[in-house]
């Protein structure tokens, strides 16, 4: 079985393959030490558009899926995590060497919100409750200006047919 890592290219932020890890994937992901079911930190260390990886405690490195990133629908892995972000983790497989990892469940454990799209600000931990009231704040802040944009436009066209 032919095992492929992905690293982040620190210059441009795209994910490269390298060949120089699959000789020593056998010393960086012991054999039984995965404990599915867990939560653990972790660091984000690689974006790409189906996901994340992320550096765990022991040295072995798991992928988030975009999937797994947030109950709500990710569109660009970017807009919710940034490489060096701690994150708190769910352990939900590990099968050989490839390990599949799980932010919106640890998020469900732990009871706390660790990601948001970055649009919407900034917020690192709170209740999901906090959250949708955010969303909900922003969408209505926008839906007012437009409004106010539309009904602007519509005065002017009525003042110039007069």
């Amino acid at each position: 079985m032919e095992m492929i890592f992905y690293m982040e290219n620190e210059t441009n932020n795209e994910i490269n393959e390298t060949s120089e890890d699959l000789e020593n994937s056998a010393e960086m992901f012991p054999k039984g030490v995965c404990e599915v079911g867990s939560v653990v930190d972790g660091v984000v260390s690689g974006i790409a558009k189906f996901g994340a990886f992320v550096d765990l405690p022991d040295g072995r490195r798991g992928l988030v899926h975009i999937s797994q990133i947030s109950e709500g629908f990710v569109k660009e892995v970017r807009d919710c995590l940034e490489v060096g972000q701690k994150v708190k983790v769910y352990i939900m497989s590990c099968e050989g060497e490839k390990i599949r990892l799980s932010i919106k469940e640890a998020s469900k454990k732990l009871g706390i919100q660790q990601v948001s799209d970055k649009s919407l600000g900034d917020v690192s931990a709170g209740t999901k409750s906090f959250e949708k009231d955010k969303k909900l704040n922003y969408m209505i802040d926008k839906f007012m200006k437009d409004s106010d944009n539309s009904a602007s436009t519509l005065a002017n066209r009525l003042d110039r047919r007069r």
